[in-house]
């Protein structure tokens, strides 16, 4: 079984665990909110069981006579067997889990996905001032290589002439002592 869904398993009986210390509405609502994350976080918030969460309450509804009051009106009422319901759905949750593994997002199709728009603002920053540093280093370098090479043209060229001025100087002083 993968890393995720062992991890997902382990929260789900967590929260069967804290379900046994609910003992009142308030107290239920925020485990059942931490539920609904729990299960959208692996299996989806469009999966049927998040869906059925939503309908699953703490309460029960109970008729209750009010002094005076000619209409019979219904009150809301801890009702400790409803936990039963929950203890329900999270093993189907977990034998969903068990057997289909946890929710992928579809919605991420990219290794860029997984960072934020800051954090990828910064990286092409950080590229940019890299790239350039480096083709501004390289076009030094070829710069500097360009004026050796040409400076050494320079000199043989200089070289050269120096010979053939030297040459042309012998050839005269040689015509010379013929003449």
């Amino acid at each position: 079984m993968l890393r995720k869904s062992k991890i997902a398993i382990k929260d789900l009986n967590q929260h069967l665990i804290e379900l046994d210390n609910v003992t009142n509405i308030l107290q239920g609502n925020t485990w059942k909110a931490s539920l609904k994350d729990t299960i959208n976080l692996y299996l989806g918030a469009q999966s049927s069981i998040s869906k059925r969460l939503d309908e699953l309450y703490f309460t029960k509804r109970v008729p209750c006579v009010t002094q005076g009051a000619t209409v019979l009106s219904t009150m809301n009422v801890y009702d400790n067997y409803m936990k039963e319901n929950f203890k329900d759905l999270i093993k189907k949750a977990i034998n969903h889990i068990e057997i289909n593994g946890v929710y992928k997002n579809e919605s991420k199709t990219n290794f860029l996905s997984s960072f934020n728009n800051a954090q990828i603002i910064c990286a092409i920053i950080t590229a940019i001032g890299i790239i350039y540093g480096i083709g501004n280093y390289l076009g030094r370098l070829e710069k500097d290589r360009e004026i050796i090479e040409s400076d050494s043209k320079r000199n043989e060229t200089e070289k050269k002439y120096k010979d053939c001025l030297y040459e042309n100087e012998n050839l005269k002083k040689q015509i010379d002592k013929k003449n």
